[in-house]
């Protein structure tokens, strides 16, 4: 499948919009395939999945020519058949008796028990065990849940066969001669997949005029969904087994290296100090990730974003400083005006239980260098720029685009980075493939240490165009990339 490019869809007030949303309304749930239409329409499942494809319009044909000719029904949803009259109900099921029989509409009875249908129930119960006959509905469905799967389509062009003969839906000669040549199997792929679209397309115009019976709906999925249990798996990845501890001792042996620079050079150096913290700052998330295992963790999402918004913010800066010389001041005072904001904060709350904030620690950094009182709070984003703006001015906007955004979902804990890392996938077609909270398992996540190593050796690329590195030392961290990247290509 090709997917639609990014640049094809419309940006507006913060907001991408799929370009089928712009001619098309979503469809509701009740009327989306899965979860509404499938529910009314899996008697017609049950067939296929007993008699194949073939055999299965074979025997379809008569029960909708005679619910055509014996009853009132336009439409052959199941909940349509069950709000039927009892003649006309009489009718339909003594056609699926004649026609396909007991044994393959009974595994239907485990949701249309003798409470919602006594005649359905009547008809169609036999001696099959209600496990024999939840399995059946799964496996069944497991076939044709996928809205474009062939077997879903198979059971779309039955309702809008039975539309077309009934008058309710009308096209030209050539269109229903194509549509009449799917049920048979010497088509060509190109053929059946130009009828499938003609299927689905077709079946959004009957969409338009119903109604969804969301009682039946609701009926059949807590019905089936209560009589199983939950199949659950795990997606999830290897540990990372590089010797990650070797690259880690080769930065450190630089950030020593930046450390006995900057005080034999010149300790005052704001320009040098505010650089080096942020790259310092890195290095310890780095520090983090190895001393703790985080690679694969959900922190570790937390750690490269930090590293990727530190390198950015000092390119940012050195740009910046072209034409603001003082700017090393004002990012240590917009800091320290953010801590002054949370002190203040934390003095007027009367909640004073222990927290991880230090109100000590606070206000001993707050008052380092210049008494509180003359401190100013800035609650804007530094230099007002958020930091996609930043990355794109200073040419790292891919670094944004590809990583940091992804990141920051698990930072504010975004449902993507919820369902990715928290819930684990059930198997079981009967819950809608739903997801249920991870307690017990482990989810093991790709591993961050590739972008940790590029973000990383990007940082120290920067910090050698300002200050220079021994290239001996360059020379290693870059020779440890390019093994890395050659062993994952």
């Amino acid at each position: 499948m090709e997917y639609t490019k990014l640049s094809s869809y419309r940006f507006t007030k913060g907001k991408f919009i799929s370009p089928w949303n712009e001619f098309m309304s979503p469809v509701d749930d009740n009327k989306s395939w899965t979860y509404g239409r499938l529910p009314e329409y899996i008697w017609i499942a049950l067939i296929f999945h007993k008699y194949g494809r073939q055999e299965g319009f074979r025997r379809l044909s008569p029960i909708l020519r005679a619910i055509k000719e014996k009853t009132s029904l336009t439409h052959i949803r199941m909940s349509d058949i069950l709000l039927a009259s009892e003649a006309e109900k009489e009718c339909v099921f003594t056609a699926l008796l004649d026609y396909v029989g007991i044994d393959c509409m009974a595994p239907l009875t485990v949701v249309i028990s003798g409470e919602i249908d006594s005649m359905f129930a009547l008809k169609f119960s036999n001696s099959m065990l209600i496990d024999e006959r939840v399995k059946i509905i799964q496996d069944c469905m497991k076939k044709v849940m996928g809205h474009n799967s062939k077997g879903a389509t198979d059971i779309r062009y039955v309702p809008l066969v039975y539309s077309l003969i009934c008058g309710k839906l009308h096209m030209k000669k050539e269109q229903g001669d194509l549509l009449f040549k799917y049920q048979f199997e010497h088509n060509s792929a190109e053929e059946m997949e130009l009828i499938g679209a003609l299927i689905r397309s077709c079946e959004l115009v009957l969409l338009s005029n119903e109604k969804a019976n969301d009682d039946y709906i609701n009926v059949f999925w807590n019905a089936i969904s209560e009589l199983t249990e939950c199949d659950l798996y795990i997606m999830g990845f290897d540990k990372e087994k590089e010797d990650t501890k070797k690259y880690y001792e080769l930065v450190k042996d630089i950030f020593y290296y930046f450390q006995q620079l900057y005080e034999a050079c010149d300790p005052l150096d704001k320009r040098m100090k505010v650089l080096l913290g942020i790259a310092t700052y890195s290095f310890k998330r780095l520090e983090e990730a190895e001393m703790h295992n985080l690679y694969n963790a959900i922190s570790g999402r937390s750690i490269i974003r930090s590293m990727i918004e530190n390198y950015i913010m000092m390119k940012y800066m050195v740009m910046l400083e072209k034409d603001n010389s003082s700017i090393w001041d004002e990012f240590e005072t917009y800091g320290i005006g953010q801590y002054k904001l949370v002190l203040a904060r934390h003095r007027e709350c009367e909640n004073k239980r222990e927290a991880h904030v230090d109100t000590h620690i606070l206000e001993a950094i707050v008052n380092e260098y210049k008494f509180e009182e003359f401190q100013d709070m800035d609650t804007r984003y530094f230099k007002n720029d958020n930091i996609r703006e930043k990355a794109s001015k200073v040419d790292e906007k891919d670094l944004f685009g590809l990583y940091y955004d992804y990141d920051s979902a698990f930072e504010h804990g975004l449902w993507g980075a919820i369902r990715e890392s928290s819930m684990l996938k059930c198997d079981n077609p009967a819950h809608q493939y739903h997801c249920v909270p991870n307690v017990n398992e482990e989810v093991t996540l790709k591993s961050i240490f590739n972008d940790c190593v590029y973000v990383m050796n990007k940082t120290i690329h920067f910090l050698d165009s300002v200050y220079g590195v021994p290239e001996s030392k360059i020379g290693e961290i870059d020779n440890y990339e390019h093994t890395l990247v050659g062993e994952t290509n």
